[in-house]
């Protein structure tokens, strides 16, 4: 699998965005604040070796099918795939998650976007097999 252009890959092969290098503190949208505290909060756990709780990937939804876009605003790229039990969108649909942000693929695969997190099962090029 080829991954996406991150900023960190850890030695668990956890890759990582610099979201402050990448993106200017007044493009944040100040009215979404606590939702980026919650990001930039994640992003710092991960970055000092935390990975989400098997509680917290239970409640996430899942992402079949899934691939990288191509690089978009500031470089980031998201995730498309088929999703299920995401808290907004019905079952079974084709989505493109908000910009990614972490990725694990090797243990327990699991992506944390912008959003939330998601639990990956198998990627459009496991299917294509």
């Amino acid at each position: 699998m080829i991954l996406p252009a991150l900023d960190f890959i850890l030695d668990d092969g956890v890759v990582l965005l610099d979201l402050a290098a990448r993106v200017e503190a007044e493009d944040l949208d100040i009215s979404s604040l606590p939702r980026w505290r919650q990001l930039l909060g994640d992003l710092a756990r991960l970055r000092s070796g935390w990975r989400p709780e098997p509680r917290i990937l239970e409640r996430a939804p899942r992402l079949d099918h899934w691939s990288v876009s191509e690089p978009q605003d500031f470089g980031l790229v998201r995730l498309l795939g088929t999703v299920t039990g995401h808290p907004l969108l019905p079952d079974h649909r084709v989505v493109t998650t908000s910009p990614l942000v972490a990725l694990e693929t090797r243990r327990g695969a699991w992506a944390r976007t912008v959003s939330r997190f998601y639990v990956l099962h198998a990627s459009q090029r496991d299917k294509e097999r």
